[in-house]
């Protein structure tokens, strides 16, 4: 794996570093918790739609692995999708052109993690 452009603690998790790579399309954060990458969130906004269009479909093959994704939770900003294996999720936000891809175990852990937050 290249070097990363910089290295910082989630915000919500402090076992977990988020790895900050630019690329020329702007960025993508990779988040490792417990040695694993358990998000990668694509900062890299296209201008025209065929372009995103394209973009989308490429990460969805990615991360596929030749499994279908289907929505699973509305949201206001864009779109939540489950891949049909229950073991990945994608949020995409249309505002800003963004996607995250996250495992469930990773986004489980972060609910947990506020549910307690919220107990104390």
């Amino acid at each position: 794996m290249p070097e990363p452009d910089s290295k910082t603690l989630h915000e919500e998790l402090d076992a977990a570093e988020v790895l900050l790579y630019r690329v020329p399309e702007g960025k993508i954060l990779v988040t490792i918790w417990n040695g694993v990458a358990h998000e990668v969130i694509y900062q890299t906004p296209k201008q025209l739609p065929w372009s995103r269009w394209l973009r989308n479909r490429e990460l969805f093959r990615f991360y596929g692995n030749g499994l279908k994704w289907k929505e699973d939770w509305p949201i206001e900003f864009g779109f939540s999708k489950q891949r049909t294996d229950g073991k990945l999720r994608v949020l995409y936000s249309r505002l800003q052109d963004f996607m995250t891809f996250r495992t469930m175990l990773f986004n489980q852990t972060l609910a947990d993690a506020k549910d307690a937050d919220n107990d104390a």
